[in-house]
């Protein structure tokens, strides 16, 4: 027998969020009192949109599948702590500086710092962690493989980014400042997600999005 549990509200945020699904479930009704953009990704290469209405509800029918939490298995990144130095990364020195196991962007300039994946599946959604400090002004945004552009990371924080990978060839991660920003970047890692993710966000605010899960 079937039954509805509530779950755990999530505060959104402008960035995308990976909704927690806490038990496996067979469809998700959704909620929330503002516009909320849903990314539903069932397989590796399969991405569908939809916009939530302020207000209105939103069933997800996921198909009779069973419904869990993206898995993260490997980092896909390589010295990713910029250990002794800067090695596996390209790095446009005109903007970037390295120094104490940090790379700080030091001058102006929108010039990236990049990396290619040790792994990479076109359209995939991927996870990007990096740590900032030392931040003063403007910020930074992370796509793969030429995809989709994260939001914005802008204060002294460790930021987690979820992007949909573009479909070149090459999996780069590109990290990209802003012309006059000034910060330090360090402990940079990848994941791709296997399984079907659901995510969430919206365009400005930090509304609650109400779940429930037939289950």
């Amino acid at each position: 027998m079937r039954v509805n549990r509530i779950l755990t509200p999530l505060t959104l945020s402008t960035a995308w969020q990976i909704v927690p699904i806490t038990v496996p479930a067979i469809s998700l009704a959704l909620q929330c009192r503002t516009a909320v953009d849903v990314l539903l990704c069932h397989h590796t290469d399969d991405v569908k949109y939809w916009t939530l209405k302020s207000g209105s509800s939103l069933m997800l029918d996921l198909e009779g599948t069973k419904y869990a939490d993206a898995a993260e298995i490997t980092n896909l990144i390589t010295n990713g702590t910029f250990t002794g130095g800067q090695d596996f990364w390209t790095v446009d020195e005109t903007a970037w500086t390295y120094g104490g196991n940090l790379i700080a962007k030091d001058a102006n300039g929108t010039g990236v710092i990049s990396q290619p994946l040790s792994s990479f599946t076109p359209g995939r959604l991927y996870k990007v962690v990096l740590t900032m400090s030392l931040y003063t002004v403007t910020g930074l945004t992370a796509r793969v493989g030429g995809g989709d552009v994260s939001a914005t990371m802008a204060s002294d924080a460790t930021h987690t980014q979820y992007v949909v990978a573009g479909r070149t060839a090459t999996g780069l991660l590109e990290l990209v400042p802003a012309n006059a920003g000034r910060f330090s970047v360090d402990a940079v890692e990848v994941y791709a997600l296997t399984g079907p993710a659901l995510l969430a966000k919206v365009g400005v605010g930090t509304p609650v999005l109400e779940l429930m899960a037939l289950v």
